[in-house]
């Protein structure tokens, strides 16, 4: 998916039914700009292993937990990064 046009980070959430999905790179969207972007990318997608070729750390999954403990946060978080 790099070099496509994703803005938000909501146009990813899609992304969250794929369950097998392991590897994905969304290098050159205007989305990877956005605050909290891989975090977001790595709550949504809890099986990658890779993200825009860059190994998945332990510390990163406790992060975007924390960061997005509840729906509701994410929803909250999100809306301020648009």
């Amino acid at each position: 998916m790099t070099n496509n046009c994703i803005q938000e980070l909501h146009d990813l959430d899609r992304l969250a039914g794929l369950k097998n999905l392991t590897t994905i790179s969304l290098l050159n969207n205007p989305v990877t700009k956005k605050e909290n972007y891989r975090l977001y990318v790595i709550h949504k997608l809890p099986t990658l292993k890779v993200l825009d070729f860059n190994k998945v750390k332990r510390q990163e999954r406790e992060q975007a937990a924390c960061l997005y403990a509840s729906e509701g946060d994410v929803t909250m978080n999100t809306s301020l990064n648009r």
